[in-house]
């Protein structure tokens, strides 16, 4: 069931409607767009955990096997509560704004012939929160030592950010930490896997 931060599908703020998104698969040499069974976006009324409602889930149950995409059992790994465990190291990946290929028509230069989004990862490294920091938010800074480039984060939103940790026995397990839903310069908001797993579970158990 993949997911998103629900500013980033709101028409009102110029950006395309949840319902217009598709999944695109490739089939027998042929690219399909795969459009979504139904939505749910959250509603929370406590005022506190308010900013928990950015997200949108698509779900893709009644899609058939044949036309799904690959995706990440995210059932084994680590949540973002899972503190018996010690983070080595932190990551973000996704498709900013600005890391992109265009490729014109060369019958028609005004013309493309291709749009390739490009995917990136930053290392990335936990941080205190500051008074500015959205509510409910893990904070993630660019990692100290990373030789990576500074980028500009717009288009992030929605970005998955993992985590690899070790446990009392030195074995090393996947931790998802949450996604994105805003961020500044090198400074990342994360709203919380767990605060994303009870959501999930009502979904599931309402179908």
């Amino acid at each position: 069931m993949p997911l998103t931060t629900a500013h980033q599908v709101n028409p009102s703020r110029g950006a395309p409607s949840a319902a217009s998104f598709r999944v695109v698969i490739e089939r027998d040499g042929k690219r399909l767009a795969v459009a979504p069974s139904s939505l749910h976006l959250p509603r929370i009324e406590e005022e506190e955990y308010r900013s928990l409602s950015d997200l949108v889930f698509f779900d893709y149950a009644k899609v058939p096997d044949g036309h799904r995409s690959a995706h990440l059992d995210i059932t084994n790994v680590h949540w973002s509560d899972a503190n018996e465990v010690v983070a080595d190291y932190s990551f973000v990946i996704g498709y900013p704004t600005e890391s992109h290929r265009i490729e014109l028509d060369l019958q028609d230069e005004t013309q493309l012939s291709e749009f390739t989004m490009r995917w990136i990862r930053q290392d990335l490294q936990r941080s205190d929160s500051a008074p500015m920091d959205t509510e409910n938010r893990l904070i993630f800074v660019k990692h100290e030592q990373s030789t990576r480039l500074s980028i500009n984060p717009d288009g992030l939103s929605g970005s998955p950010v993992f985590s690899i940790v070790h446990d009392q026995l030195k074995d090393r397990h996947l931790r998802f930490e949450g996604i994105v839903t805003n961020a500044r310069d090198d400074r990342f908001a994360v709203l919380p896997s767990a605060h994303i797993r009870p959501m999930l579970d009502g979904i599931v158990d309402g179908n």
